[in-house]
Formats: structure tokens, sequence, C-alpha cells
């Protein structure tokens, strides 16, 4: 048996979806909302990213801490922490290099907060940095 919308091709799409959101309980649409948040976070990401183990030291809010970075791309970092910051704040990262004098230091800003840890988006793409940490 066909719907109301599917036998009546003269309905918008907009309409269609509206129509389906009516049945919809208060639940599954906050469900939905998440579903379709996450979707367009994925697609907005610029690179894709790296599953690792890093160590890494980052400063917020003038204190340091030490902790582990979890993925990596071109574009940011997630940090498994459970520190609290605020997201825009500003995040000087310290990443030590195997087999290298020098640790990468890059400057970074929280663009997300989860109760797993810290996104941090790197001011300026560099993918040397990923290539060195994934070596």
């Amino acid at each position: 048996m066909q719907t109301e919308t599917e036998s009546n091709p003269s309905i918008t799409l907009d309409e269609k979806i509206n129509n389906v959101l009516q049945l919809l309980t208060i639940e599954e649409k906050i469900t939905l909302l998440d579903r379709l948040m996450n979707e367009k976070r994925i697609d907005k990401r610029k690179t894709s990213r790296i599953h690792c183990f890093i160590q890494v030291d980052y400063s917020v809010q003038g204190m340091t801490y030490s902790s582990f970075a979890e993925n990596i791309s071109q574009g940011g970092v997630f940090i498994k922490t459970k520190h609290h910051v605020n997201i825009g704040e500003e995040v000087n990262l310290t990443f030590p290099v195997p087999h290298e004098p020098d640790a990468i230091e890059v400057i970074g800003k929280v663009v997300r907060i989860t109760d797993q840890g810290i996104g941090v988006s790197f001011e300026n793409d560099d993918i040397t940095l990923v290539v060195k940490l994934i070596k």
C-alpha cells in the first residue's frame, strides 16, 4: 500500500520530509538529528584521520599536560584527556618524535570536546607533521 506522499508526485521533497518527521516521536527526532549532525561533521573534515597512539604534551590555560593522541590528520588531532578546556581555546602541542633530536611543536584550537577527550584543529595544515609522527 502506498503512502500519501508516494502516490502524489506533486508533493515536494521538503513536504515529503516534513510528513515523515511528523510521524516520528521526539526521541526518534533527536536520534535522527544526532545522526545527521555526525554525518555533516564527517563530511566537513578535509583529510582522513589516521588512528594512532602518539605521546603529546599540550599547554592550555597556562597548564601543561601529557597524554596520547588517538587519531591525527593533516588538519588536527584528537587527544585523549579528562582535563577541562573550552571550545576555541588555543592549545600549544608538542609531539616528541622517536629518533629525532627535536620535538614537533604546533599551535591549535579546541574545536570539539567529548567525555573521551578534545579535538584540536591545527592552525596551519602541515602534512610533514603527520608524516614524521606516523613513521
